[in-house]
């Protein structure tokens, strides 16, 4: 196996390292304490909002907008053009995700606004990570009750 790492700990060089840190507890704590801040209503309000300052010219509007539209990596004019060479329409992408109501198709999975969906995966998140640390809370105060009792019995001999 080979040794990623220098006599000192530091990565070798060429070595991209590790995937980096978990999102920590606290930082889900907050999300979903955010997201239960939020009604939907609010959250129309303030797309509206943004569509409203990216028409006006706002740049910080519309680079917020696209990458919640488009996402961090957009498909390509390349992908987009071999999907309309096999005859995938948008409608058939979007098909299986999406009833016909107001909400748009690529909002939509099954029943459920892909807001709400990340709603209560953050909820979830949170509460996993507070039974975690609860959990971690417990073995910690275990060791420290054992560590008191061996030190009271080396102590009384």
């Amino acid at each position: 196996m080979t040794d990623y790492r220098n006599a000192d700990g530091t990565f070798t060089a060429g070595n991209p390292g590790g995937p980096g840190r978990p999102p920590r507890a606290t930082e889900r704590a907050y999300l979903a304490s955010m997201a239960d801040s939020i009604t939907l209503d609010d959250w129309r309000q303030i797309v509206a909002r943004a569509v409203a300052d990216a028409k006006a010219g706002d740049k910080s509007a519309r680079d917020w907008l696209s990458r919640y539209l488009l996402g961090e990596t957009p498909i390509t004019l390349t992908e987009l053009a071999t999907r309309e060479a096999a005859g995938v329409t948008p409608e058939e992408e979007i098909g299986a995700l999406a009833k016909d109501d107001a909400t748009p198709g690529f909002m939509k999975i099954g029943s459920h606004t892909l807001i709400e969906l990340a709603l209560d995966y953050r909820k979830e998140q949170a509460a996993q990570d507070a039974a975690a640390l609860a959990a971690q809370d417990a073995e910690r105060k275990r060791e420290a009750r054992r560590a008191a009792r061996l030190a009271a019995t080396a102590g009384g001999e």
